[in-house]
């Protein structure tokens, strides 16, 4: 492929990509993590966002990755998540090492 048309391809996605941010919904609302906060990664959409809205404002797996071996929790409510996300690519450590709720021990299968 000739770098004219690798030129002219990456134009044209980039239009498209600032065409659907247009259509966005203006009530679609995206609740982030408060300022300073650094123990959790969060992305919450309101029932307002469309699939679109989601779609465009999507969550990169990556960031979600790198929040957890961070060792933050990560709370993400109708977000569309792009990338992959390989739970296996994260360091395995024993349960009893993670401080959990009550609620979520009870819940727990035993070994």
């Amino acid at each position: 492929m000739s770098a004219a048309r690798t030129h002219v391809m990456i134009l044209c996605a980039g239009f498209w990509f600032l065409a659907l941010s247009s259509l966005a919904s203006a009530d679609c609302a995206v609740e982030r993590e408060p300022a300073g906060e650094t123990t959790v990664f969060m992305r919450h959409f309101t029932v307002d966002c469309s699939k679109l809205d989601r779609a465009t404002r999507a969550v990169d797996a990556a960031d979600l990755l790198s929040a957890l071996r961070a060792g933050k929790g990560v709370s993400v409510k109708n977000a569309v998540i792009s990338g992959d996300l390989l739970l296996t690519q994260l360091k395995s450590v024993p349960v009893s090492s993670i401080m959990l709720p009550e609620s979520s021990l009870a819940r727990r299968p035993r070994d």
